[in-house]
Protein backbone atom coordinates (compact mmCIF):
# COMPACT_ATOMS: atom_id res chain seq x y z
CA UNK A 1 0.00 0.00 0.00
CA UNK A 2 1.27 3.77 -1.03
CA UNK A 3 2.55 5.58 2.06
CA UNK A 4 0.13 9.20 2.13
CA UNK A 5 2.20 12.08 1.27
CA UNK A 6 1.62 14.64 4.18
CA UNK A 7 0.36 17.61 3.20
CA UNK A 8 3.54 19.59 3.52
CA UNK A 9 5.54 17.85 1.14
CA UNK A 10 2.53 17.81 -1.57
CA UNK A 11 2.27 21.59 -1.40
CA UNK A 12 6.37 21.16 -1.90
CA UNK A 13 6.04 19.35 -4.98
CA UNK A 14 3.87 21.64 -6.11
CA UNK A 15 5.92 24.80 -5.90
CA UNK A 16 9.27 23.07 -6.40
CA UNK A 17 10.81 23.15 -9.96
CA UNK A 18 10.11 20.02 -12.06
CA UNK A 19 13.20 20.02 -13.61
CA UNK A 20 15.13 19.38 -9.99
CA UNK A 21 13.05 17.82 -8.28
CA UNK A 22 14.05 14.74 -11.45
CA UNK A 23 17.46 15.65 -10.87
CA UNK A 24 16.89 14.96 -7.19
CA UNK A 25 15.67 11.45 -7.48
CA UNK A 26 18.10 11.04 -10.27
CA UNK A 27 21.14 11.79 -8.08
CA UNK A 28 19.39 9.71 -5.41
CA UNK A 29 19.77 6.25 -8.07
CA UNK A 30 16.20 6.49 -8.77
CA UNK A 31 16.26 7.41 -12.20
CA UNK A 32 12.28 9.39 -13.25
CA UNK A 33 10.73 7.33 -16.83
CA UNK A 34 11.18 9.40 -20.47
CA UNK A 35 8.28 11.12 -20.24
CA UNK A 36 7.30 11.85 -17.02
CA UNK A 37 6.38 15.46 -15.86
CA UNK A 38 6.95 15.30 -12.08
CA UNK A 39 5.49 18.99 -11.72
CA UNK A 40 2.34 17.22 -13.36
CA UNK A 41 0.43 16.00 -10.31
CA UNK A 42 -0.96 12.92 -11.92
CA UNK A 43 2.42 11.90 -13.41
CA UNK A 44 3.86 12.69 -10.10
CA UNK A 45 1.89 10.29 -8.35
CA UNK A 46 2.19 7.85 -10.78
CA UNK A 47 5.69 7.68 -10.39
CA UNK A 48 5.35 8.00 -6.49
CA UNK A 49 3.25 5.08 -6.16
CA UNK A 50 5.75 3.11 -7.94
CA UNK A 51 8.26 2.92 -5.50
CA UNK A 52 9.10 0.69 -2.77
CA UNK A 53 7.58 1.67 0.27
CA UNK A 54 10.83 2.00 2.11
CA UNK A 55 11.73 4.27 -0.25
CA UNK A 56 9.29 6.66 -0.26
CA UNK A 57 9.57 6.84 3.41
CA UNK A 58 12.91 8.34 2.59
CA UNK A 59 12.33 10.00 0.37
CA UNK A 60 9.43 11.88 2.21
CA UNK A 61 11.99 12.37 5.14
CA UNK A 62 14.36 13.57 2.76
CA UNK A 63 12.18 16.51 1.54
CA UNK A 64 11.09 17.21 4.26
CA UNK A 65 14.33 18.71 5.38
CA UNK A 66 14.62 20.61 2.51
CA UNK A 67 10.94 21.33 3.12
CA UNK A 68 11.47 23.07 6.47
CA UNK A 69 14.38 24.85 5.74
CA UNK A 70 12.69 27.07 2.67
CA UNK A 71 9.70 27.53 4.90
CA UNK A 72 11.14 28.72 8.39
CA UNK A 73 15.03 29.82 7.44
CA UNK A 74 14.70 31.31 4.29
CA UNK A 75 17.29 33.93 5.18
CA UNK A 76 20.15 31.16 6.02
CA UNK A 77 19.30 29.84 2.12
CA UNK A 78 20.26 32.93 1.04
CA UNK A 79 23.80 33.04 2.84
CA UNK A 80 24.40 29.41 1.20
CA UNK A 81 23.29 31.32 -2.13
CA UNK A 82 25.81 33.97 -1.68
CA UNK A 83 28.62 31.75 -0.03
CA UNK A 84 28.28 29.26 -2.47
CA UNK A 85 27.81 31.65 -5.68
CA UNK A 86 24.63 29.39 -6.27
CA UNK A 87 22.68 30.58 -9.38
CA UNK A 88 19.00 31.49 -8.68
CA UNK A 89 15.91 33.12 -10.67
CA UNK A 90 15.38 36.17 -9.25
CA UNK A 91 13.38 37.35 -12.53
CA UNK A 92 10.60 39.86 -10.95
CA UNK A 93 7.66 37.79 -13.28
CA UNK A 94 8.49 34.75 -11.79
CA UNK A 95 10.86 34.09 -9.00
CA UNK A 96 12.30 31.20 -7.85
CA UNK A 97 9.65 30.18 -4.56
CA UNK A 98 11.66 29.35 -1.59
CA UNK A 99 11.18 25.97 -1.73
CA UNK A 100 13.53 25.74 -5.60
CA UNK A 101 15.82 27.99 -3.96
CA UNK A 102 16.28 25.30 -1.00
CA UNK A 103 16.06 22.36 -3.32
CA UNK A 104 19.10 24.38 -5.66
CA UNK A 105 21.17 24.65 -2.33
CA UNK A 106 20.38 21.03 -1.93
CA UNK A 107 21.68 19.48 -5.07
CA UNK A 108 24.53 22.44 -5.44
CA UNK A 109 26.99 20.17 -2.96
CA UNK A 110 26.46 18.87 0.90
CA UNK A 111 28.47 21.73 2.51
CA UNK A 112 25.86 23.98 0.90
CA UNK A 113 22.92 22.88 2.82
CA UNK A 114 24.64 22.26 5.98
CA UNK A 115 25.40 25.76 5.81
CA UNK A 116 21.70 26.47 5.89
CA UNK A 117 20.24 23.21 7.50
CA UNK A 118 22.82 23.84 10.25
CA UNK A 119 21.94 27.05 11.19
CA UNK A 120 17.75 26.13 11.23
CA UNK A 121 18.69 23.54 13.81
CA UNK A 122 19.69 26.67 16.07
CA UNK A 123 16.63 28.37 15.15
CA UNK A 124 14.38 25.74 15.77
CA UNK A 125 16.10 24.88 19.22
CA UNK A 126 16.38 28.08 20.26
CA UNK A 127 13.75 27.33 23.73
CA UNK A 128 15.64 24.42 24.34
CA UNK A 129 19.59 25.46 24.05
CA UNK A 130 21.34 25.46 27.34
CA UNK A 131 24.01 28.54 27.65
CA UNK A 132 27.22 28.48 29.47
CA UNK A 133 28.96 32.22 29.88
CA UNK A 134 32.93 31.24 30.07
CA UNK A 135 34.16 34.34 32.68
CA UNK A 136 37.91 33.00 32.05
CA UNK A 137 39.93 31.52 29.75
CA UNK A 138 40.45 32.72 25.75
CA UNK A 139 38.89 30.84 22.51
CA UNK A 140 41.35 29.02 20.62
CA UNK A 141 39.78 26.75 17.62
CA UNK A 142 42.91 25.50 16.09
CA UNK A 143 43.17 22.49 13.59
CA UNK A 144 44.61 20.35 16.64
CA UNK A 145 42.27 21.31 19.25
CA UNK A 146 39.38 20.43 17.47
CA UNK A 147 40.35 17.12 16.88
CA UNK A 148 41.58 16.50 20.51
CA UNK A 149 38.06 18.02 21.20
CA UNK A 150 36.41 15.06 18.49
CA UNK A 151 38.42 12.58 19.38
CA UNK A 152 37.18 12.52 23.44
CA UNK A 153 33.49 13.66 22.85
CA UNK A 154 33.74 10.34 20.47
CA UNK A 155 35.35 8.26 22.46
CA UNK A 156 33.22 9.37 25.60
CA UNK A 157 29.64 8.48 23.02
CA UNK A 158 31.55 5.30 22.42
CA UNK A 159 32.16 3.86 25.67
CA UNK A 160 28.22 5.05 26.60
CA UNK A 161 27.15 2.43 23.93
CA UNK A 162 26.33 5.80 21.30
CA UNK A 163 27.31 3.14 18.48
CA UNK A 164 30.30 3.55 15.83
CA UNK A 165 29.61 5.99 13.44
CA UNK A 166 29.80 9.65 13.67
CA UNK A 167 29.79 12.78 11.60
CA UNK A 168 31.36 15.96 13.50
CA UNK A 169 31.38 19.21 11.63
CA UNK A 170 32.47 22.55 12.44
CA UNK A 171 32.50 25.99 11.12
CA UNK A 172 32.82 29.87 11.90
CA UNK A 173 30.49 32.50 10.67
CA UNK A 174 29.31 36.42 11.82
CA UNK A 175 31.66 35.86 14.82
CA UNK A 176 29.85 32.22 16.14
CA UNK A 177 31.67 28.80 16.45
CA UNK A 178 29.42 26.37 15.54
CA UNK A 179 29.61 22.58 15.73
CA UNK A 180 27.62 19.44 15.22
CA UNK A 181 27.87 15.72 16.05
CA UNK A 182 25.54 13.92 14.07
CA UNK A 183 25.71 10.22 15.91
CA UNK A 184 23.68 7.62 17.54
CA UNK A 185 21.78 6.81 20.54
CA UNK A 186 21.07 3.35 22.55
CA UNK A 187 19.87 0.56 20.15
CA UNK A 188 15.76 0.23 20.30
CA UNK A 189 13.90 -2.98 19.24
CA UNK A 190 10.12 -2.32 17.66
CA UNK A 191 7.86 -4.94 16.42
CA UNK A 192 7.68 -5.86 12.21
CA UNK A 193 5.81 -7.93 10.17
CA UNK A 194 8.40 -10.01 8.23
CA UNK A 195 6.86 -12.96 5.62
CA UNK A 196 3.27 -12.45 7.13
CA UNK A 197 4.42 -12.57 10.49
CA UNK A 198 5.50 -10.30 13.79
CA UNK A 199 9.22 -10.10 14.05
CA UNK A 200 11.37 -7.80 16.51
CA UNK A 201 13.46 -5.46 14.63
CA UNK A 202 16.46 -3.64 16.01
CA UNK A 203 18.23 0.02 15.46
CA UNK A 204 19.95 2.42 16.34
CA UNK A 205 17.89 5.97 16.29
CA UNK A 206 20.52 9.09 14.71
CA UNK A 207 20.62 12.12 16.46
CA UNK A 208 22.36 15.75 16.53
CA UNK A 209 23.91 17.38 18.88
CA UNK A 210 24.41 21.38 18.42
CA UNK A 211 26.73 23.37 20.32
CA UNK A 212 27.97 27.35 19.49
CA UNK A 213 29.80 29.71 20.94
CA UNK A 214 29.36 32.88 20.59
CA UNK A 215 32.63 35.37 20.77
CA UNK A 216 31.50 38.44 21.29
CA UNK A 217 30.22 37.25 24.96
CA UNK A 218 32.19 34.01 25.61
CA UNK A 219 28.83 32.05 25.55
CA UNK A 220 28.61 28.04 24.82
CA UNK A 221 24.77 27.22 23.71
CA UNK A 222 24.46 23.64 23.78
CA UNK A 223 21.17 21.28 22.42
CA UNK A 224 21.58 17.80 22.80
CA UNK A 225 19.59 15.24 20.26
CA UNK A 226 18.97 13.46 24.01
CA UNK A 227 18.49 14.67 27.61
CA UNK A 228 21.00 13.54 28.83
CA UNK A 229 22.53 15.68 31.74
CA UNK A 230 25.78 13.70 31.81
CA UNK A 231 26.54 14.38 28.07
CA UNK A 232 26.05 17.54 28.44
CA UNK A 233 28.28 18.20 31.21
CA UNK A 234 30.27 16.09 28.98
CA UNK A 235 30.56 18.38 26.25
CA UNK A 236 30.98 21.73 28.43
CA UNK A 237 34.02 19.52 30.53
CA UNK A 238 35.32 19.13 27.13
CA UNK A 239 34.93 22.40 25.18
CA UNK A 240 36.03 24.23 28.24
CA UNK A 241 39.31 22.06 28.55
CA UNK A 242 40.38 21.86 24.78
CA UNK A 243 39.08 25.38 22.94
CA UNK A 244 39.04 27.60 26.51
CA UNK A 245 41.82 26.33 27.96
CA UNK A 246 39.46 26.31 31.51
CA UNK A 247 38.81 23.91 33.92
CA UNK A 248 34.52 24.32 34.06
CA UNK A 249 34.72 22.39 37.65
CA UNK A 250 36.26 25.74 38.67
CA UNK A 251 33.01 27.43 40.34
CA UNK A 252 34.33 31.00 38.89
CA UNK A 253 35.07 29.71 35.61
CA UNK A 254 31.56 29.60 33.53
CA UNK A 255 28.01 30.57 34.49
CA UNK A 256 25.29 28.66 33.10
CA UNK A 257 22.17 30.11 31.96
CA UNK A 258 20.80 32.43 30.22
CA UNK A 259 20.92 36.04 32.46
CA UNK A 260 23.86 37.20 34.47
CA UNK A 261 23.60 39.82 37.29
CA UNK A 262 27.13 40.32 37.91
CA UNK A 263 27.46 43.72 35.78
CA UNK A 264 24.75 45.15 37.76
CA UNK A 265 26.31 43.75 40.90
CA UNK A 266 29.94 45.00 40.06
CA UNK A 267 28.86 48.26 38.99
CA UNK A 268 29.88 47.80 34.97
CA UNK A 269 25.74 48.04 33.98
CA UNK A 270 25.42 51.59 32.41
CA UNK A 271 22.25 53.31 33.31
CA UNK A 272 22.54 56.42 31.18
CA UNK A 273 20.54 54.87 28.50
CA UNK A 274 21.12 55.40 24.36
CA UNK A 275 19.30 56.45 21.41
CA UNK A 276 16.19 54.43 22.33
CA UNK A 277 16.14 54.56 26.09
CA UNK A 278 16.43 57.56 28.46
CA UNK A 279 17.51 56.12 31.27
CA UNK A 280 17.33 53.52 33.62
CA UNK A 281 16.86 52.67 36.76
CA UNK A 282 17.59 49.78 39.64
CA UNK A 283 14.35 50.12 41.71
CA UNK A 284 14.55 46.40 43.62
CA UNK A 285 17.21 43.79 44.68
CA UNK A 286 17.09 40.38 46.14
CA UNK A 287 20.66 39.58 47.68
CA UNK A 288 21.61 36.49 49.99
CA UNK A 289 24.60 37.24 52.27
CA UNK A 290 26.83 34.57 53.77
CA UNK A 291 27.04 31.56 53.27
CA UNK A 292 23.83 28.71 51.73
CA UNK A 293 23.32 28.09 55.03
CA UNK A 294 22.70 30.44 57.57
CA UNK A 295 22.91 33.33 55.43
CA UNK A 296 21.18 36.16 55.44
CA UNK A 297 18.58 37.12 52.53
CA UNK A 298 17.91 41.00 52.54
CA UNK A 299 15.40 42.45 49.43
CA UNK A 300 15.71 46.41 49.30
CA UNK A 301 13.55 47.97 47.11
CA UNK A 302 13.88 52.23 46.58
CA UNK A 303 13.79 54.41 43.56
CA UNK A 304 17.08 53.87 42.97
CA UNK A 305 18.67 51.25 44.52
CA UNK A 306 22.29 51.96 44.00
CA UNK A 307 22.38 54.90 46.06
CA UNK A 308 22.50 52.25 49.63
CA UNK A 309 24.83 49.67 47.38
CA UNK A 310 27.62 50.64 50.04
CA UNK A 311 25.51 51.13 53.23
CA UNK A 312 24.40 47.29 52.57
CA UNK A 313 27.95 46.23 51.21
CA UNK A 314 25.96 44.83 48.02
CA UNK A 315 29.35 44.57 46.06
CA UNK A 316 30.86 42.62 49.03
CA UNK A 317 32.05 39.07 47.70
CA UNK A 318 30.01 37.48 50.45
CA UNK A 319 26.65 38.79 48.37
CA UNK A 320 24.83 36.75 45.89
CA UNK A 321 22.24 38.56 43.68
CA UNK A 322 19.20 36.26 43.35
CA UNK A 323 17.21 39.17 41.64
CA UNK A 324 16.85 42.18 40.45
CA UNK A 325 14.43 44.50 39.14
CA UNK A 326 14.97 46.77 36.49
CA UNK A 327 12.90 50.25 35.11
CA UNK A 328 13.52 51.28 31.68
CA UNK A 329 12.26 54.60 30.30
CA UNK A 330 11.85 53.95 26.55
CA UNK A 331 11.44 56.64 24.31
CA UNK A 332 8.71 57.35 21.87
CA UNK A 333 8.81 59.94 19.54
CA UNK A 334 6.67 63.09 20.50
CA UNK A 335 5.77 61.54 23.86
CA UNK A 336 7.31 61.16 27.51
CA UNK A 337 9.21 58.21 27.64
CA UNK A 338 7.47 55.05 28.46
CA UNK A 339 8.43 53.55 31.87
CA UNK A 340 8.84 49.64 31.62
CA UNK A 341 9.64 47.80 34.57
CA UNK A 342 11.47 43.97 34.92
CA UNK A 343 12.75 41.49 37.08
CA UNK A 344 15.37 39.60 35.98
CA UNK A 345 16.19 36.47 38.18
CA UNK A 346 19.11 33.81 37.01
CA UNK A 347 19.30 31.44 35.43
CA UNK A 348 16.75 31.84 32.90
CA UNK A 349 14.09 34.44 33.81
CA UNK A 350 14.21 38.19 31.82
CA UNK A 351 10.72 39.19 32.75
CA UNK A 352 10.42 41.19 29.76
CA UNK A 353 6.14 42.02 28.40
CA UNK A 354 5.72 41.14 24.97
CA UNK A 355 5.05 44.86 24.33
CA UNK A 356 6.47 47.97 22.23
CA UNK A 357 9.83 48.55 23.40
CA UNK A 358 10.97 44.76 24.37
CA UNK A 359 13.60 44.44 21.44
CA UNK A 360 15.49 47.67 22.26
CA UNK A 361 15.26 47.01 26.34
CA UNK A 362 16.97 43.12 25.17
CA UNK A 363 19.47 45.00 23.11
CA UNK A 364 20.70 47.21 25.74
CA UNK A 365 20.54 44.31 28.41
CA UNK A 366 22.56 42.40 25.53
CA UNK A 367 25.18 45.12 25.17
CA UNK A 368 25.60 45.35 28.76
CA UNK A 369 26.36 41.73 29.41
CA UNK A 370 22.98 41.32 31.62
CA UNK A 371 21.34 39.19 28.78
CA UNK A 372 24.07 36.74 27.55
CA UNK A 373 22.06 35.99 24.16
CA UNK A 374 19.17 37.59 22.23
Amino acid sequence: MPRHRSFKLDKFIRVTDAVLLKQYFVKNETPVPEGTDLGNKDHFDKFWNGLPEEDQAYFESDLQRINDIADKTRDFLQLAVKQFNIPINNDAKNPDSPETIAMRVFLHSEEAFDLAHDRYLCVIYADKLSHHKFKVGSADFAEAKFDAFEKEIVDFLKDNSKGEHYDVRRYESDGKYYVLIARGDFVKTHFVFKNGKIDIDCYRPAKEDVLVFDRKNSVLSIKLGTRDADEEKKYLEVFGKQFMGVDVSDINAVISGLVDLDPIKNGTFKYDGNEHIEAVRLTEVKVRQGGKRGGTWVSIGSGDVRDVFSRYKLQADFTNFIAVKLKFYVKRKDKKSKPIQIEIRPPLKTGIPEKEGKAVIEEYLHENGVLLLK
